[in-house]
This record gives C-alpha cells, structure tokens and sequence, in this order.
C-alpha cells in the first residue's frame, strides 16, 4: 500500500505551502507515511494531467490525499465525478481534507455519500474553479498589461453556453442553474435576456 499526496499548484506560492501543511498535518495525525507528492500547474491541459498516469498506476488499497475537491478537477462536475469513479475502479482510495470524506472501494455506502456530498456542494465548487481560473486569467493579462475591468455577462460565461442549455432543457429554474454554475442568478437572467435579443 502506498500514500500519495496530490497537490495542483498555482502561481500563488502560499497557496501551495497551505496545501502541503494540510496533507502533512493530516498524515502526521493519522500517522500515515507519504510516499510520493504528486504535483501539477494549474495550467496543465487535460491531456498532460498528472492525475491520469497516477489513477492508472493505483494499484488496490493505495491511497491520494488532496486538500479539497476543486483540486482534483478543473472543468466541472463531470471530470471529478470520472476521477472518482477511476480510482474506485483501481480498488484505491481518495481522502479529500476539506470535507472529511474517504471515499473506499470496499465500501459503496461511502461513495454514495460522496457523490451525494458532491453534488449538495456544487455551486461551491464549481465556484472556487470559476474564482481559481479567473486569477490566473486576469494574473496573466494584468502581466501583460492589458487594462482589467469588470467582466461582461457573456465573459463570465464564455465557453459555457451548451452547459446552459443542457439544464434549460432538463426543466431546471434559473435559480438551480445560477448553483450550478457558481454565479449569481442575475448573471443567468443577463445572459438570456442578451441572448434573445440577438435572436429576434
């Protein structure tokens, strides 16, 4: 059995000590050794993610320590809910700091209540990614100097429209898909009323 300690960096190296002290606090308080630190820029395209050949070398019990869920994914919902599912396959085991889940191929009941935990934190996570994206983005344009301001609705969405319409055509209130996206619900109601103006 082995430990692995997976941190996602940023270009804000408090942030990275933060993460470390965590895992290490963790693992000291359970008395658990860490094999491996796993380490990977937030830049990193999905391709060259280090997270994937880590899953795949997972052999049964090991174990990957992350600080919270918004560090195991960078595009939402549907690539954390395939990590997750990956190391279950791999018979490996997740523990997230953050919310006190473990998520234990040996036991289903967990992993329901993991991906019931999830889903119930949404709107936060999904959240911190959008929060986590967006200072890296202005970072680099502030590097670069272009002049910041305020993003337009369609900036804060951009990328994101067959997400919207994929709720909109499961029923979902306006309110329900502001949650899930992580923004406010008059950024919703921005967005479609520009949109059907462009339409008519």
């Amino acid at each position: 059995m082995k430990t692995y300690a997976y941190i996602r960096v940023s270009t804000d190296k408090q942030e990275n000590k933060n993460q470390r002290h965590k895992i290490n606090e963790y693992a000291a308080k359970k008395g658990i050794k860490i094999d491996s630190w796993i380490e990977e820029t937030i830049s990193s395209r999905k391709k060259d993610r280090a997270i994937y050949p880590l899953i795949e070398s997972l052999k049964a019990n090991d174990l990957i320590i992350v600080t919270e869920f918004s560090r195991l994914a960078r595009s939402g919902m549907i690539e954390l809910f395939t990590i997750l599912g990956s190391i279950q396959e791999k018979k490996g085991s997740l523990y997230i700091i953050q919310e006190s889940i473990k998520i234990d191929s040996g036991k289903m009941s967990v992993y329901a209540e993991a991906i019931v935990s999830a889903l119930s934190l949404a709107s936060r996570i999904e959240r911190d990614m959008i929060s986590e994206r967006t200072k890296t983005a202005l970072a680099a344009r502030k590097a670069q100097g272009v002049k910041l301001g305020r993003p337009s609705t369609y900036s804060v969405l951009a990328g994101r429209e067959d997400e919207i319409e994929k709720y909109l055509k499961l029923g979902l209130n306006k309110t329900s898909i502001a949650k899930l996206m992580g923004v406010a619900r008059s950024t919703i109601y921005l967005y479609l009323e520009k949109k059907q103006r462009k339409q008519k």
